[in-house]
């Protein structure tokens, strides 16, 4: 069993838009766990896809699970070289950040501009890459889940 794994969403498999992804991960020597196929999309069912793969991983060990979009990605290097980038960071789950406030509501990027004073200018979470602990990423959906269930149950008030 691998102690790092590489996860992407999508629910078609078209090996098209996905060439770059599954072109590099070949060259690099490992497999892609495509999460989501022939089902429908949004941003909550990805987030409850990737909740159900965690729960489908074996329960006695927690590997390094590194997930990806899966039309605008390429891996530079396998994934023992990207486990180590990780480990080096010393931190339970590592996000990616992009310079530009591109994805995200306007009326939100006050809110977001407070975050984080990096000097790097990287200050807004990217949800379309991140590495991490199962056992970390499962506490943090179980959380995510709770809170979206609040706000459905306030909502309905």
């Amino acid at each position: 069993m691998n102690d790092i794994v590489a996860v992407t969403s999508s629910n078609i498999y078209n090996t098209v838009i996905m060439k770059y992804l599954l072109e590099s991960s070949k060259i690099n020597k490992f497999n892609i766990d495509v999460i989501g196929l022939n089902k429908p999309f949004s941003w909550i069912a990805r987030m409850r896809w990737f909740r159900d793969y965690l729960n489908n991983l074996p329960k006695d060990c927690d590997q390094i699970v590194c997930f990806t979009d899966a039309f605008d990605v390429f891996y530079l290097d396998d994934l023992e070289a990207i486990k180590q980038k990780f480990l080096r960071f010393g931190k339970d789950i590592v996000w990616s950040a992009e310079k530009w406030y591109s994805h995200q509501l306007d009326a939100d990027k006050a809110f977001y501009d407070g975050l984080c004073n990096t000097p790097y200018g990287y200050k807004y979470i990217n949800g379309g890459t991140f590495i991490g602990y199962k056992k970390h990423f499962f506490n943090y959906s179980m959380t995510y889940w709770m809170v979206l269930s609040e706000m459905y149950l306030l909502s309905r008030n």
